[in-house]
C-alpha cells in the first residue's frame, strides 16, 4: 500500500513460496498485489503469498532467467 499511495507504484508483484517461487514448476507463482487485494491482509493469519523455510538456490533462479 505505501508504494501504491506514497510513491505512485502501479504493479505490485508477489512471489508465491518465497524465493523457491522464482524456480519451481508451479504456474501462477507472480501474484498482481492492489491495495483491494490486501487492504485487510493484516486481519488474516499466515501468508496470502506462502513462504519457504530456509535459504535458496541462487543458480536455478539464474537458469531460470535466461530460459
Amino acid at each position: 500500500m505505501c508504494l501504491h499511495y506514497n510513491y505512485e507504484v502501479n504493479e505490485v508483484y508477489g512471489i508465491k513460496w518465497g524465493y523457491k517461487g522464482f524456480y519451481s514448476d508451479i504456474e501462477k507463482n507472480w501474484i498482481k498485489l492492489n491495495p483491494e487485494l490486501v487492504k485487510n491482509i493484516h486481519k488474516e493469519g499466515g501468508s496470502m503469498i506462502g513462504s519457504s523455510r530456509g535459504g535458496f538456490d541462487a543458480d536455478k533462479i539464474r537458469q531460470k532467467e535466461r530460459s
